[in-house]
């Protein structure tokens, strides 16, 4: 995943399996990762393993911060890095897993017009939408998805995200497309 800084469009961050790779005017800056930021391993892999560190999704809020998703790390998953360098984790219970980490693939993260952070978990053992919002750090989840007409849709694959110019969110989903209004 990358991420273009708001700010400083010269500045890109690169989200990988070792971690955060900073560049500033194409030049390699920084790689955060277990030794110099809260960023963790996935709980899924060997002790001592420190180069799967997965980074599935990356964005800026307009004020030029990183929104950071860390997929299957123990008691971590969300993070913001404010622009002076701070690191907060916004991990709770709704961003756990059945298998005691973090949602395994947590992508496609954005920031909507109202400041909320959404991002979906494509993943089929918990597959959501999720919303944060950082004024409160309340996390609300969403799945199954219940239609206009009191059907259930249960998708097992959900992908992209966006929003559009009346704010209601669409989620591309293995149902088909799904919206839900502001």
């Amino acid at each position: 995943c990358i991420a273009v800084n708001p700010l400083n469009e010269s500045n890109v961050f690169v989200g990988c399996q070792s971690g955060i790779y900073e560049f500033r005017d194409g030049v390699f800056v920084q790689n955060y990762n277990i030794e110099n930021s809260p960023l963790t391993v996935a709980a899924t892999v060997p002790e001592g393993a420190k180069n799967y560190v997965m980074i599935t999704g990356l964005t800026f809020d307009p004020a030029g911060n990183l929104w950071v998703l860390n997929s299957i790390g123990r008691n971590t998953s969300l993070f913001k890095r404010s622009v002076q360098g701070e690191w907060t984790s916004y991990h709770n219970n709704l961003l756990d897993a059945k298998n005691g980490c973090s949602l395994e693939n947590m992508i496609k993260p954005m920031i909507d017009s109202r400041g909320m952070v959404w991002f979906n978990n494509s993943f089929y053992r918990v597959p959501a939408m999720v919303c944060f919002n950082p004024a409160t750090e309340e996390t609300k989840r969403y799945w199954p998805f219940i239609n206009e007409d009191g059907s259930t849709l249960s998708p097992q694959i959900i992908g992209g995200l966006a929003e559009d110019k009346d704010n209601n969110r669409w989620v591309g989903t293995s149902e088909g497309p799904l919206m839900l209004e502001p």
